[in-house]
């Protein structure tokens, strides 16, 4: 960006904010006044993080931005790129803000929750949940259709056990027999595919070292992101049967989307 653009987008976000009751004293105060003398560089990053979303998004209503909820979440989103360093985080903290922007009715409950665990997870951590969350999803998929399947190959296999032979001849008794065979061959399928699509369980997926993948499952554990499943299993070690929470799959969403 050139010092023109940034210059123009930071006039524009004065303008922009100027209209919000609480934010908008904060921005200017935090971000133009002292940008000088107080955590320059990220906020400047930031800045102009913002500038890309109101230049791809020129039509805000900033009457969404009255309100005291948004200023809430406006100030906790500074006050925490003013403590960090990491572009990734700001970016993550940007777009919390601008859910907010584009979604005002959006419940701010747990915007200051997702915000520290942003500030306290680091990207490999949530990759990992990510991951997680994505096998949820495909298994839940997969086990509906298993289910299905099953549903099937028992009715079929109880038609033709119960059927008399002068109730059905050969010919229909071997597309029944066909047909089981088939249902088969996707049950198997199926669970072909669902032992394939879970390497994410495993360090090198993320490639870093077993110590640091539990490090990391550990974390995501403590903050009922992620739960082990294997407590309860003599045979299972600690962290290795895990999913992610409902917590953990909302907080992924958020962020992600």
């Amino acid at each position: 960006m050139t010092i023109d653009k940034k210059e123009a987008g930071i006039s524009a976000l004065k303008m922009l904010f100027s209209t919000i009751p609480y934010a908008g004293q904060l921005l200017n105060e935090i971000i133009f006044d002292y940008r000088g003398r107080i955590k320059q560089n990220r906020l400047n990053n930031f800045t102009e993080l913002l500038s890309d979303f109101f230049n791809i998004h020129p039509d805000i209503d900033l009457e969404n931005l009255k309100s005291e909820d948004f200023s809430d979440v406006f100030e906790l989103v500074i006050i925490k790129v003013a403590n960090t360093k990491s572009l990734a985080k700001q970016k993550r903290f940007r777009d919390i803000l601008t859910h907010h922007i584009l979604y005002p009715r959006s419940s701010t409950d747990n915007a200051e929750i997702y915000l520290q665990l942003v500030a306290e997870l680091n990207e490999t951590a949530i990759n990992i949940l990510s991951q997680y969350q994505r096998f949820s999803i495909e298994s839940q998929k997969i086990s509906q259709q298993l289910q299905e399947l099953d549903k099937r190959r028992q009715c079929l296999a109880s038609y033709h056990t119960n059927i008399t032979s002068d109730q059905l001849d050969e010919q229909n008794q071997r597309q029944i027999e066909e047909q089981i065979v088939d249902i088969d061959k996707q049950i198997e399928a199926l669970n072909t595919y669902n032992e394939s699509i879970q390497d994410f369980k495993k360090a090198e997926f993320y490639q870093i070292t077993e110590g640091e993948f539990l490090y990391n499952k550990q974390m995501l554990s403590a903050k009922a992101l992620l739960v082990d499943n294997g407590m309860s299993y003599f045979d299972i070690k600690p962290f290795q049967a895990m999913s992610i929470t409902e917590f953990g799959d909302l907080f992924i969403r958020f962020i992600l989307n």
